[in-house]
């Protein structure tokens, strides 16, 4: 545990020292890249964009990975039919619509 906080301690000085060093720079920079409230808006919904896609391929890797883990086929893609038996193509997706439906 120590050398986790000795770590972090060590990455917060360097960076306390660089800005000292740096601080000058930042301004300088800050007053020639001016920044409009549209400029922001856009850089805000770049950020929020980015966000979603991350989300989206992290949503879609967790549901491939319940399809893994719930039926084991090895080959299971939320991108391809389920090759299930014909019970469980009904019974299952109802089953899901049942639960969420009591839970909203």
């Amino acid at each position: 545990m120590k050398g986790i906080r000795a770590i972090i301690h060590s990455l917060v000085h360097s960076w306390h020292l660089f800005v000292r060093r740096h601080w000058q720079g930042f301004l300088a920079w800050r007053e020639r890249f001016r920044f409009t409230e549209e400029a922001l808006h856009l850089l805000i919904a770049g950020g929020i964009g980015v966000i979603g896609g991350v989300v989206n391929v992290v949503f879609v890797k967790l549901i491939v990975g319940c399809q893994d883990l719930v039926w084991a086929k090895g080959n299971s893609s939320s991108l391809t039919p389920f090759q299930g038996t014909e019970w469980e193509r009904l019974l299952i997706p109802v089953g899901g619509g049942l639960i969420a439906g009591f839970l909203l």
